[in-house]
C-alpha cells in the first residue's frame, strides 16, 4: 500500500515538473526590423533595413521613421505575415503598394 501511494506521488510530481518545464519555455524573440530607405523604396532591398530583408513570421515586427524613401513596394515574394508596424515620431506619409501584406497577433490572422 504504501508502494503505490509512492508511485502516486511520484507521477504526481512528474506531472507538476512537466507543466512548469512547458510554462517555462521561452516565447520565440521578435524580429524586429527598421525602415531605412537608404538605397530605394523596395522592401526586399536588404540596404534599406537596419538588420537586412525582414523575415516574414507571426513575431515580425517593422519600425517606421525618417527616410528618404517613403513610397515603398513591399517585393519580398508571397505573403508577408508580421505582427506589427510602427510609424515613429516625425515619420513621412508613407504610401505602400505592392504584395500581400498578412497582420498576425499569433498563428491566427487578424
Amino acid at each position: 500500500m504504501n508502494g503505490s501511494h509512492n508511485l502516486g506521488f511520484k507521477l504526481s510530481s512528474f506531472g507538476v515538473m512537466a507543466s512548469v518545464a512547458l510554462l517555462s519555455l521561452p516565447t520565440p524573440a521578435a524580429a524586429q526590423s527598421t525602415w531605412t530607405g537608404a538605397v530605394n523604396g523596395n522592401w526586399n532591398t536588404a540596404g534599406n533595413w537596419s538588420a537586412g530583408v525582414p523575415t516574414s513570421g507571426i513575431n515580425t515586427q517593422l519600425i517606421f521613421g525618417t527616410t528618404a524613401n517613403p513610397a515603398m513596394v513591399n517585393n519580398i515574394p508571397g505573403n508577408f505575415q508580421l505582427n506589427q508596424m510602427t510609424f515613429n515620431a516625425g515619420a513621412p506619409a508613407y504610401t505602400l503598394a505592392g504584395g500581400i501584406i498578412d497582420f498576425r497577433a499569433n498563428a491566427a490572422a487578424c
